[in-house]
């Protein structure tokens, strides 16, 4: 059953209950029910009221352990809003009731509750104040742990007593991964998935796949990070209707693997399988359609750029943008997935939360010593069957159209494997990517196409990748736009606002010496331009502040100032106060 149409039957039979009326203590059933569903498809407002009509019904039938568990729903609400103070205040409340009642077993998921939502409240917060919050999940996972052997061992089922086990193990897997400890994280989540696997616990095994996953996935180990959803996946096959979330979550979660890697086809078939499955949740629904826009308007750029005698990846750049950064050291990261940070406009976490994911069904390689090939095959032939005949037409009707004909077909049947051998070099765990086709050396991998076409093509590539967050690969084809406006011998302006890009992109990466090069290159371009040369000078001042060179940074800044006011552009003044180029009492630094 759907969760909408159980939403429903639950209303009309809450109304029911109401009108008749039933006990305080069935209604207040039908209230926590009502607002596990509501949760679970991201409408938390209205799970919170339900769950504060369930404690005051249970109050005024003075059913205790009621109230403790219905605080404890509360409190999770209130988490899932990040009102985390509110929500550990209603979880400590669950506490007291469970420890005034002596119920061991609500005392432990009461301290595991508490743990939980500390180290939520951590993920939000940086510095000393995450540290604190992570030191206070590790207390409160210790008095859980602490109340199971103490109160729970030889007295509870043994099945409930491996579930609170594997979970906590989780958690301290999460808590330890927060903390930046890779062997107790990596320890932990063992243990969770050899508890759960013994015990049949196929959930709290799901649970933990999926965290392994994302685990290895921020490691960049993404081979390793498909053949944990791998098994995630496995695990919700077992879990009957309530695995459909887990298995277009794990979709997602391996589209966005391949999204990293540039395999923009095989995250596309990914992310079609993950639309086709649904999911409950409005938000992530959301981001299905993003990436999936994304994944398909890559594709399409991609294939009018062999088309046009273009390089598919962008080309590299010679691994320095030209020339060396100024020590600043840092790579553009070849395969895109490192210095990018995570791609295809996710914008939530990355599943430390527990969520449900699953795998595409994509095969990580076959020889058992290596994580396989390059990834995808080759744009234009034929990757191995048909993805349900055509990759083409309306995907459930998102609004918009996720392709034609993938220049040959498109992957296997949907069941099978998505022809995706994560690239195994001895140098990365993905290395190079197969994918999108091409070669990325210094040439363009082909016959010489139209200078204006391509420059064009690379600048769409270019704004795509840099608004979803590749910026590696972003970088990457705005050089190539440059060097085709090089051979166009554009005008001046045209010329500086590709510099600007390029510094921009740079800045995203944290290449300030790369930045400051083309920000002053496009100065150069625009003696003539005082609004645009202003607007580029307040870029490049704030490049060198973040440089480490403040005195320039200021002489910048006032130049800017000055600039603004020959092209009279106040806004321009304001945007240099902001970024600190006045000093406290109004007057220009410098």
């Amino acid at each position: 059953m759907s969760a909408e149409r159980e939403l429903r039957q639950l209303q009309k039979a809450k109304l029911k209950a109401q009108q008749r009326p039933l006990p305080a203590p069935q209604v207040a059933a039908i209230c926590n029910q009502l607002g596990e569903i509501l949760a679970s498809l991201g409408r938390y407002e209205e799970a919170l009221c339900e769950h504060l009509e369930e404690l005051r019904l249970l109050q005024e039938a003075g059913d205790g352990i009621g109230c403790a568990v219905a605080h404890r729903k509360i409190g999770e609400r209130m988490a899932e809003m990040g009102r985390y103070q509110t929500a550990l205040e209603h979880q400590r409340r669950h506490l007291e009731l469970a420890q005034s009642l002596d119920d061991a077993a609500e005392q432990q998921r009461a301290w595991a509750t508490i743990g939980r939502t500390h180290l939520m409240a951590a993920e939000n917060l940086s510095g000393t104040e995450a540290q604190k919050e992570l030191r206070e999940a590790e207390k409160a996972f210790g008095s859980s742990w602490s109340v199971i052997e103490t109160c729970l061992e030889g007295h509870h089922p043994i099945a409930e007593l491996s579930s609170m086990r594997s979970r906590l193990y989780l958690n301290l897997g999460l808590l330890y991964d927060s903390l930046s400890d890779p062997h107790r994280t990596q320890r932990y989540l063992q243990l969770s998935i050899r508890l759960a696997q013994q015990a049949g616990l196929w959930e709290d095994l799901y649970r933990a796949h999926y965290n392994m996953g994302h685990v290895h996935y921020r490691a960049a180990n993404h081979g390793q990070a498909l053949r944990c959803w791998d098994k995630a996946k496995e695990c919700v096959k077992n879990l009957g209707d309530k695995g459909g979330d887990m298995e277009s979550d794990c979709l997602y979660s391996a589209a966005q693997v391949h999204l990293t890697l540039g395999d923009y086809r095989a995250a596309r078939r990914s992310l079609r399988a993950a639309y086709r499955v649904g999911s409950s949740d409005p938000k992530q629904r959301r981001l299905l359609r993003c990436s999936l826009r994304y994944a398909n308007e890559m594709v399409r750029l991609l294939a009018a750029l062999e088309a046009a005698g273009g390089g598919q990846d962008g080309g590299q750049d010679g691994g320095h943008d030209g020339g060396h950064d100024g020590g600043d050291g840092s790579h553009d990261g070849r395969d895109g997935g490192h210095d990018g940070g995570h791609v295809g406009g996710d914008g939530g976490h990355d599943g430390r939360d527990g969520g449900h994911v699953g795998v595409d069904g994509s095969h990580d390689g076959r020889d058992g010593g290596h994580d396989g090939g390059h990834i995808g095959g080759h744009d234009g032939g034929h990757n191995g069957g048909h993805d349900g005949g055509h990759d083409g037409g309306h995907v459930g009707g998102d609004g918009s159209h996720v392709g034609d004909h993938d220049e040959g077909h498109d992957g296997g049947h949907d069941g099978g494997h998505d022809g995706s051998h994560v690239g195994g070099d001895g140098s990365h765990d993905g290395g190079h990517v197969g994918g999108d086709g091409g070669h990325v050396g210094g040439h363009d991998g082909g016959h010489v196409g139209d200078p204006a076409l391509l420059m064009s093509l690379y600048e769409q590539l270019g704004d795509l990748c840099a608004k979803h967050g590749d910026y590696a690969r972003a970088l990457r084809y705005y050089q190539q736009q440059l060097r085709n406006a090089e051979v166009l011998s554009l005008p001046g302006r045209d010329m500086a606002a590709i510099h600007v890009s390029l510094g921009a992109t740079c800045c995203d990466l944290r290449r300030y010496a790369c930045a400051v090069r083309h920000f002053r290159s496009a100065l150069e371009l625009q003696q003539e331009e005082p609004k645009e040369a202003a607007q580029t000078l307040l870029f490049l001042a704030q490049s060198l502040l973040d440089a480490g060179d403040p005195m320039e940074a200021m002489s910048m800044f006032n130049s800017a100032a000055q600039w603004a006011e020959t092209a009279a552009q106040p806004h321009i003044k304001v945007g240099i106060w902001g970024c600190g180029g006045y000093g406290g009492n109004g007057v220009l630094w410098g």
